[in-house]
């Protein structure tokens, strides 16, 4: 008696909700709306419209009966927008328990269809998510989700829409934290026997935007085997020093690394922008950069109020034909048509080629680059390259990340072993876990290992 009573006053206030929720705007478009003409119709709505605030407060059951109560409580807007909503919130709600299924919510189920690849692939990678949450000791305990900024293009029968969603969940097991996870939904749906229903769905997330990305299911528990046990322990050992400009003739120093000035930086900017720097479109290594910067500063004494000065370095010091220029903005012309190691603070490949480098010979940071994960701390930079082939020469690394937490031990560490900050696909949380970011291997990643830094002090 006490579940049908849930039920009934659920449905009762989304009625109201949904009756109430959309803006003028939304209304009176949906009011002009006329199937005859297919004129497509814009759509906007700027606050949710399904009160769930946990995505396993309602059962599966009951996420059906609200989806089935829409025909009778919404106009065609709203009905599009909670019919999103359910779908979503049942997508985060199946990465936590596997009696719940997003795919109710398909055209393709109601016709009894095989879904679309890009519905498959969030299947698989629903599964995926609690493979990796049983391997790794990975649990969800609570979570909330909110929506905003749904928009859409209705053409007769058919919806393009998308719609933001913020997912907060609280974790126990190896990574204690409440994490954080922002990102736009897109959907095409359409109304078959009386309902709208997803026919695909994509997101804004990391993997999705790589070049090449193909939506399609794949093994889970393979996948997740293989993040797991992969820890790709090969290294690569430093070339000869190449550096064409003799160093300056002064006395220069080793100087230190802070870690913990590196992740209190990745804390405070990982979702905002440091004036001092900007942003850039593609902003993941300048953001990287930075945060190596700001664990230098003490090291060199410097006060952290220029982009020119210690521990950057710029063209004024070296010359704009040397290999270690360092500086935001600012590159050399030592690798002629290869840009990507021109520009060693804002590309991940040049600023792997600076790394690779050094060896305190010349001024800037100092560490290792080695391939895999193994081996990588906290403070570090690791970059992916989801073609695997990891070539700095070549430019082929995507997308760098800062690691802000690690568990396991040095020299045997993998994927779950991490967790990270990263700008342009951006993290949700300073400590976001990697194995939650992204499904790749420790095959695709290399570690920019920072030891340090050679400075004239």
């Amino acid at each position: 008696m006490k579940k049908i009573k849930k039920v009934v006053a659920l449905l009762s206030i989304v009625s109201l909700l949904i009756a109430t929720a959309f803006s003028a705007s939304a209304v009176e478009a949906n009011a002009s709306y006329d199937p005859e003409t297919n004129h497509a119709t814009v759509l906007h709505n700027e606050n949710q419209v399904i009160p769930v605030a946990g995505t396993t407060q309602l059962s599966q059951d009951e996420y059906k009966r609200t989806w089935a109560s829409l025909t009778d409580n919404a106009g065609t807007a709203a009905e599009i927008q909670a019919t999103c909503e359910l779908f979503i919130s049942s997508i985060y709600a199946s990465r936590r328990d596997s009696d719940y299924n997003c795919t109710t919510f398909t055209v393709q189920s109601i016709r009894n269809e095989q879904v679309d690849s890009t519905i498959a692939y969030i299947e698989s990678q629903n599964q995926y998510q609690r493979e990796i949450a049983d391997i790794c000791d990975f649990k969800i305990i609570s979570d909330s989700i909110e929506f905003e900024n749904f928009s859409g293009v209705l053409t007769g029968n058919t919806c393009t829409a998308e719609i933001g969603v913020h997912y907060c969940y609280e974790m126990e097991g190896a990574f204690e934290d409440t994490f954080y996870l922002n990102c736009v939904y897109y959907l095409t749906l359409e109304k078959i026997n009386g309902n709208w229903g997803i026919v695909t769905a994509k997101t804004s997330m990391p993997n999705e935007q790589a070049d090449g990305f193909v939506y399609d299911s794949f093994d889970a528990h393979a996948a997740a085997l293989a993040v797991v046990g992969d820890h790709d322990f090969s290294t690569m050992e430093k070339p000869a020093n190449t550096n064409n400009t003799a160093t300056t003739t002064a006395t220069y120093q080793t100087t230190s690394y802070s870690s913990t000035a590196a992740v209190n930086y990745a804390k405070q900017y990982y979702n905002k922008t440091n004036s001092l720097f900007g942003a850039s479109s593609s902003n993941c290594q300048n953001f990287a950069s930075q945060c190596v910067w700001a664990g230098l500063l003490s090291g060199c004494g410097a006060s952290g109020t220029s982009t020119t000065a210690f521990p950057a370095v710029s063209t004024a010091w070296t010359g704009t034909n040397s290999t270690n220029v360092w500086c935001r903005n600012q590159y050399t012309t030592y690798y002629g048509d290869k840009y990507w190691l021109n520009w060693g603070w804002d590309n991940v490949n040049g600023f792997l080629k600076i790394i690779w480098l050094s060896d305190h010979t010349i001024s800037g940071p100092q560490g290792y680059y080695w391939l895999g994960l193994a081996k990588a701390c906290v403070g570090d930079v690791i970059i992916w390259d989801t073609a695997g082939t990891r070539s700095v020469d070549s430019g082929t690394y995507d997308h760098a990340m800062v690691v802000t937490r690690t568990t396991g031990t040095v020299g045997s560490r993998g994927v779950s072993n991490f967790c990270i900050a990263a700008n342009s696909s951006s993290t949700t949380s300073a400590y976001m876990p990697l194995a939650q970011y992204c499904s790749y291997s420790a095959s695709c990643f290399a570690t920019a290992h920072i030891t340090g830094g050679y400075y004239y002090i």
